[in-house]
C-alpha cells in the first residue's frame, strides 16, 4: 500500500543504508484486496524516533477506517400461488382479505384526520408538552414576520 499513494520523496523511503546516502523503500504495508478501500493514507515518518532504539527503518504508518456493510434481512414468505387453484383455499384467501380491508376501513373511519394531525411524537423523553407548544408558538411567528416583515 506504500505505492498506492502519491506523496513526496522523502515520506517514501523507509531504509537508509547507514553512513550513506541511498535510500531504499523495503518496508511495505501488504493488505487483502478486499479491505483495499479502508485504507485513507500510508506514509514513512523519517523524523519519528523510537527511544532506546537505534534502527535505520522509517516508521510507517497506515490510516485504516473499518466499515461494515450491515444488510437488512426481510423476512419475507414465499407464496405458493399454485395453492389458489383449490376452491377451499381460494375461498379462505378471499374472506381473509375481505377481513382484513373491513378491519382497515373501520379504523380510518375510528380515527378522524384532525386527530392524526395532533399527534406529536416525542423524539426524546426530555421533551415536554410545554416544550413542544412553545416551538409552535415560535414556528408560527416566523411564519406571519416572514410573510410581513
Amino acid at each position: 500500500m506504500n505505492t498506492y499513494f502519491k506523496h513526496k520523496p522523502s515520506r517514501k523511503w523507509t531504509w537508509k543504508l547507514p553512513g550513506d546516502r541511498t535510500r531504499q523503500m523495503i518496508d511495505y504495508i501488504m493488505i487483502d484486496r478486499r479491505w483495499r478501500s479502508c485504507i485513507s493514507n500510508v506514509q514513512s515518518y523519517p523524523s519519528a524516533i523510537v527511544p532506546n532504539v537505534e534502527n535505520d527503518h522509517n516508521l510507517v504508518l497506515a490510516n485504516f477506517k473499518v466499515r461494515f456493510n450491515v444488510q437488512k434481512r426481510t423476512n419475507t414468505r414465499k407464496l405458493d400461488i399454485e395453492q389458489l387453484r383449490i376452491p377451499e383455499v381460494k375461498e379462505r384467501y378471499k374472506i381473509e382479505i375481505k377481513n382484513r380491508f373491513e378491519a382497515l376501513s373501520s379504523m380510518i373511519e375510528e380515527a378522524s384526520l384532525d386527530e392524526a394531525l395532533d399527534i406529536r411524537y416525542r423524539r426524546e423523553p426530555w421533551i415536554s408538552d410545554e416544550v413542544l407548544n412553545l416551538a409552535d408558538q415560535k414556528r408560527t411567528i416566523k411564519a406571519k414576520m416572514s410573510i410581513n416583515p
